[in-house]
């Protein structure tokens, strides 16, 4: 069950960007330590004066300007895929990383299905790629 503070942020943000989000990642940009890129995120406040969430990160609270974020209303079905050269192998092709719904990457990723397995949830997700919007 969701707090009255992140129902409220909810609210607050419906008005402020139009999504009554609940969910929140990073766009096409590299991690904010410790928010992990292409990983989903309960959005448990927000500040409209400074354009803040705060976001639930294992069992702690880290604050992120709305302009560096997605947000969702839901938890999303697809999982994302994204280039990060720190999991390549100098010389080889472009590795790309997928990151499931719930959270678990899995590097090296073939991008020529239409869904990838998550190893650790045991089921395959479609996937769309990283938007930098």
């Amino acid at each position: 069950m969701r707090s009255d503070r992140a129902e409220s942020a909810s609210r607050r943000l419906l008005e402020r960007h139009g999504v009554g989000a609940e969910w929140a990642r990073l766009k096409g940009s590299p991690e904010q330590p410790p928010i992990e890129r292409g990983r989903w995120y309960p959005i448990v406040d927000y500040d409209g004066t400074s354009d803040l969430v705060t976001l639930g990160v294992s069992g702690s609270e880290v604050e992120a300007a709305c302009s560096l974020l997605n947000l969702a209303r839901d938890l999303p079905e697809k999982g994302v895929v994204y280039h990060d050269s720190r999991w390549q192998e100098p010389g080889s092709q472009i590795t790309y990383v997928f990151v499931c719904p719930k959270g678990h990457a899995r590097p090296d990723v073939n991008l020529r299905s239409h869904q990838i397995r998550c190893n650790e949830c045991e089921r395959d997700y479609q996937w769309e790629r990283e938007k930098p919007d």
